[in-house]
């Protein structure tokens, strides 16, 4: 079955948001967009709605295929819960795959996941690929962003990054 537009208008927006935060914090980045990420042997696969390679970029970049036998899974995926309910069981496989970190959105509230050395993921606050970003801070956007014109959106979020995010360098 198809994502809804609701559905897909909220991952682009996260996509955006990842986006605008790595070239903001010049942190490098690879998209890997919606791949189905399987790892064989451990019987886990699954379609992320966005997801990016960050702290692992270097390990991936130039590569054309992604083997999750000898590459690293992506560090950050976005889960948009607008009616699947089968998310519980897409934790574990994220978990088996290996991924750091799932931005999970639903009724208008990300949480950021972490995954932990015993393989469950644990709610928290803040982000460690972003540390200085809240959940709080992104669900006030993407809520805006659903009812904006998009360029106008991103140069706002643009400039709230760099007045309470970027690291203010001094003279």
């Amino acid at each position: 079955m198809s994502p809804s537009y609701p559905h897909d208008r909220i991952a682009r927006l996260f996509y955006l948001l990842v986006h605008t935060l790595a070239q903001e914090l010049d942190v490098p980045i690879s998209s890997a967009g919606t791949t189905t990420w399987r790892r064989e042997g451990r019987r886990a696969g699954l379609e992320a709605d966005e997801s990016f390679y960050l702290k692992s970029e270097p390990l991936v970049r130039g590569k054309r295929k992604i083997d999750l036998r000898r590459d690293p899974p992506p560090d950050l995926v976005i889960e948009v819960e607008i009616s699947r309910r089968m998310v519980g069981m897409r934790m574990k496989a994220y978990a088996k795959l290996g991924v750091p970190e799932v931005w999970r959105y639903r009724l208008g509230k990300p949480r950021f996941m972490l995954l932990q050395s015993n393989g469950r993921y644990v709610e928290a606050e803040r982000t460690p690929t972003f540390p200085q970003v809240r959940a709080q801070d992104l669900a006030r956007f993407v809520e805006s962003g659903l009812a904006a014109n998009e360029t106008e959106w991103i140069r706002d979020f643009r400039a709230w990054v760099g007045r309470n995010v970027v690291p203010r360098r001094r003279p």
